[in-house]
Parts: C-alpha cells; structure tokens; sequence
C-alpha cells in the first residue's frame, strides 16, 4: 500500500525526479594542477621538492577523507 503525497507536494507536470539534482562532488583538478605547475618549475631545488612531498601527501589525505 503506498502513499500519495499532498497534491502541493507532488511533482508538477512535466518535471520528474529531484530538478536541483545530486550536488557534484569537489574538483580537485585544479589542486593537482598548481602542484604540477610547482613541480616544474622547483625540480632542480631540494627544498622545493620537500614542499611539494608535503602537499602531496597533504592532498592525499584530504581525498580520503572526503570518500570516506
């Protein structure tokens, strides 16, 4: 036996589903971008290169923490 929402509640006619949709999940293309840019330019600079383990690392645990 299933329920009828309110006619106010239901979904107009010629839209179906949620319209606002599923909120897409953060982009981190630009975060991998920057430290590519980094990379190239701070390859023959050690401290640089220690900088950008950091970050790395940094990003890596900040990805999995958002798909857990």
């Amino acid at each position: 036996m299933t329920r009828i929402p309110p006619r106010k509640y239901q979904f107009k006619k010629g839209q179906s589903g949620n319209p606002k949709g599923r909120p897409r999940k953060p982009s981190h293309n630009k975060d991998i971008h920057a430290l590519w840019v980094l990379v190239l330019k701070a390859a023959d600079d050690p401290k640089a290169m220690k900088r950008l383990q950091t970050i790395r690392r940094v990003l890596a645990n900040e990805r999995k923490n958002l798909s857990s």
